[in-house]
């Protein structure tokens, strides 16, 4: 039934949107603290917290190439 259904005000979708996303970001966020802690590395949780979608994104693949993001580690 939901999968058809769209919000039709304005306000609400942003909303819903934007809960949509930050959702997203904090499932990446556990993620990249699971590879982290993985690897013994503990995390820099400044940089995690401030990191938008996209960012966190690209810090995952790097992660799953090898490479390890130098601000993600704890200072």
């Amino acid at each position: 039934m939901f999968d058809t259904y769209e919000l039709q005000d304005p306000w609400l979708k942003g909303e819903f949107e934007k809960a949509t996303t930050e959702g997203e970001a904090n499932g990446m966020r556990r993620l990249l603290r699971d590879l982290l802690a993985s690897c013994a590395i503990e995390p820099n949780d400044d940089a995690l917290a401030s990191a938008d979608a996209p960012q966190l994104r690209a810090w995952i693949t790097d992660m799953f190439r090898g490479t390890r993001p130098e601000v993600l580690c704890q200072r």
